[in-house]
């Protein structure tokens, strides 16, 4: 009944009573009950003004009383059911939260998700589940940038980092394949809001460039979050960068791209290189890569055009 007539309740008292009465079941109720609270908490918590397509809820659940009880409820549900529902609307209340009042519950938050990510490692979740879990440890590092006077404070965000850092590796250790990509992707954020970029992050980079079954044509999922690491480091680390070595093993990933018919990859890396490292150290890897494909694009533009056109 809630669920469907939610959009009636323009109320907002009336609303927060409402999410506080969810929050009760949530914390006494059977596991079926749990369910059912969980999804018209969600469907209420991302209820949209019918004529401005804003929130209705943001300032409900940056009430005090609310935030805390909610954040804190779905969080110990979280840990204990590892439940899509209960992480969806986790997620939901994170994006609508203020920076401060998250700010606030930060080490609570840390100990909570890194629980939880344990918890993903030790048995493997839905790829629904994992995806609401890494997009909110995303979002949790965007709010916990404390912007003092234009002064950007990375405390916070450095501090969750760490608090997860281990649990993360071991899923690149164990090559654990549902989960690398979204390994890399966090890794990358992280890097782009702090440059932050010291040895760990140069050894997973020494990695992602030696493993050439990364690269296999059959791994193709990875190659997005793969290439958005690679490119976030060249930005931001470009001594390391600026390494012959490292040069060639990005040019025989290209090379690799290439006969896999990844060209996008392939141009987004060597864009990157051209702009971020110094010609001196491509230049004739780039002269050889430019032959190999122009004598493919040759070959294969009568066959089919459309694909090779770009």
């Amino acid at each position: 009944f809630l669920s469907t007539f939610r959009l009636q309740i323009s109320d907002q008292n009336k609303l927060g009573q409402i999410i506080l009465m969810l929050i009760e079941i949530l914390n006494n109720c059977n596991e079926v009950t749990q369910y059912a609270c969980l999804l018209c908490l969600d469907l209420i918590i991302n209820m949209k003004d019918l004529k401005t397509r804003k929130s209705s809820t943001i300032e409900i659940v940056n009430n005090d009383n609310i935030f805390n009880k909610l954040i804190s409820s779905l969080l110990n549900f979280i840990g204990k059911n590892t439940n899509i529902f209960a992480m969806r609307c986790f997620f939901r209340a994170i994006r609508l939260t203020q920076d401060q009042k998250l700010q606030s519950l930060a080490q609570s938050i840390n100990d909570s998700m890194n629980a939880i990510l344990k918890l993903i490692i030790k048995n493997p979740q839905t790829d629904e589940f994992n995806y609401y879990f890494f997009e909110t440890c995303a979002l949790i590092m965007k709010k916990f940038v404390v912007n003092n006077n234009n002064n950007m404070d990375l405390t916070l965000v450095k501090n969750f980092e760490n608090t997860l850092r281990n649990d993360l590796n071991l899923i690149l250790q164990n090559n654990v394949t549902d989960l690398l990509g979204y390994t890399f992707q966090l890794f990358a954020y992280y890097l782009y809001l702090t440059n932050d970029n010291n040895n760990f992050y140069q050894n997973i980079l020494t990695n992602i460039l030696t493993n050439n079954k990364m690269w296999d044509i059959n791994m193709k999922y990875l190659y997005p979050p793969s290439i958005e690491f690679i490119k976030v480091i060249l930005i931001t680390n470009k001594q390391f960068c600026e390494n012959q070595n490292v040069i060639n093993l990005l040019f025989k990933i290209c090379q690799t791209l290439l006969e896999n018919k990844s060209f996008n990859f392939v141009f987004q890396l060597i864009e990157y290189l051209v702009n971020y490292v110094s010609t001196d150290l491509y230049g004739a890897n780039l002269t050889q890569f430019l032959k190999v494909t122009n004598q493919i694009a040759i070959q294969n533009m009568t066959t089919n055009p459309k694909v090779y056109s770009d």
